[in-house]
């Protein structure tokens, strides 16, 4: 799974937990105030008439353990435990949502870009992954920044062809664009590029060099 696509479920999971989680607290604290209400109704005084005779004797006290028990203070754990897990989905939520607002925040490089091979001016330009297959279009337009290729030019047999230069993203030729490099079991000269962080077009042009004519298509 991609990064961001990670980032995103992680954020839609946690906002869902945190509404939940919110309105469990909120039920609790329904609960806890139907409780309190309760308990705290009118008590039930008798009356006395200070003119009735009290027979002298002994009054046998029974306590009703049952009753005792009855009284308990209102449990203020599930406010608890839900506070903290509220706590926990936020800040999830919280740090998912400015990581990415603000792309590496947390240390993690931005590699999401998506760069499309534009071929400009050159016939027989191919491109190779790390492993020399070819890519195709679609395969190319989906690369992203750290990955490495071979840009190549095909050559013609039989010829006086000795060298090629293939330049990228550049408007002018310069010496290090003159490639020697040649690989005969897919008859390109070739160099290696691997594409950086931040560049969404790649702009390839390439020329192959007669010894006799010179830079052909100049």
């Amino acid at each position: 799974m991609e990064p961001l696509n990670l980032i995103s479920s992680l954020n839609k999971i946690s906002l869902l937990a945190f509404l939940i989680t919110l309105g469990f607290i909120i039920y609790q604290f329904y609960l806890l105030k139907k409780e309190v209400s309760t308990k705290k109704g009118k008590p039930n005084i008798p009356a006395f008439n200070d003119q009735t005779p009290v027979a002298a004797g002994y009054t046998k006290v029974i306590i009703d353990d049952k009753a005792v028990a009855s009284f308990k203070k209102p449990n203020r754990l599930p406010l608890i435990v839900g506070g903290a897990f509220l706590a926990v989905f936020g800040i999830v939520f919280f740090i998912g949502v400015v990581n990415k607002e603000v792309p590496g925040l947390l240390g993690r490089a931005d590699n999401s870009i998506t760069p499309m091979v534009n071929l400009v001016a050159s016939k027989g330009i191919e491109i190779f992954d790390e492993n020399w297959s070819l890519l195709t279009n679609e395969q190319l337009a989906t690369m992203s920044a750290g990955t490495k290729l071979y840009i190549g030019i095909a050559t013609i047999g039989e010829t006086d062809i000795d060298r090629a230069r293939i330049r990228i993203n550049s408007a002018q030729w310069t010496i290090d664009d003159i490639v020697m490099a040649l690989n005969k079991d897919k008859n390109v000269y070739y160099r290696e590029y691997t594409i950086p962080s931040g560049d969404t077009t790649l702009k390839i042009q390439a020329q192959l060099h007669s010894a006799a004519d010179g830079w052909l298509g100049d």
